[in-house]
């Protein structure tokens, strides 16, 4: 209909006569539409779950040539064909299987496969199906604590981000710009 057009109307009340009243019809402006919601976002953290894994692999290279070191000497030792020793050597082996899988499961939780970013929440999925929601807004931050540079570790650049929210902080291992307002640390050196 058209703003400010008369049409007349009929109102009847009981036990009193039928009245015709023109009524004025006013069109209401529109209101305005609300922002669509921000489409979900499943980000990958590609550079970031590979620079955690060969950590994690150099970590358990390291910890076997250490116990392999370690199992040498004590075989040139004065007493290694007592008991005692070969006992000293199994419970170093039992430390140092202990060493890296606990090295490895810390290298392997800081980064989270992908980061999800939906209107005012971003989610971190981690590697063993967790899910920790950041609600954006008020008191929720984002920290870059390190950049560490594409070589041999990663084939991009990597940010150790610190995400905060309600009390939650949180350090991750990200792709540079998966979180919102990321922003750059300096070079590390």
């Amino acid at each position: 209909m058209e703003s400010g057009a008369t049409h007349p109307i009929r109102i009847s009340k009981p036990g009193t006569s039928r009245v015709s009243r023109s009524v004025r019809l006013v069109a209401h402006p529109k209101a305005p539409e609300e922002p669509a919601p921000e489409p979900v976002r499943l980000l990958r953290n590609r550079a970031g779950t590979q620079r955690a894994r060969r950590i994690a692999v150099a970590y358990i290279v390291a910890i076997a040539l250490v116990f392999l070191a370690l199992g040498l000497l004590a075989r040139t030792a004065p007493a290694a064909g007592t008991s005692g020793a070969g006992q000293d050597l199994e419970l170093a082996g039992g430390v140092a299987l202990a060493l890296a899988v606990l090295g490895a499961l810390v290298s392997l939780t800081s980064a989270p496969v992908a980061v999800e970013r939906t209107g005012g929440e971003t989610i971190v999925h981690g590697l063993f199906g967790y899910r920790r929601r950041f609600r954006e807004g008020p008191g929720f931050s984002v920290r870059v604590v390190r950049r560490f540079p594409a070589g041999l570790l990663s084939v991009e650049e990597v940010e150790s981000v610190e995400l905060a929210s309600k009390g939650v902080r949180r350090t991750y291992l990200l792709e540079v710009g998966l979180v919102p307002e990321t922003v750059p640390a300096p070079p590390s050196g």
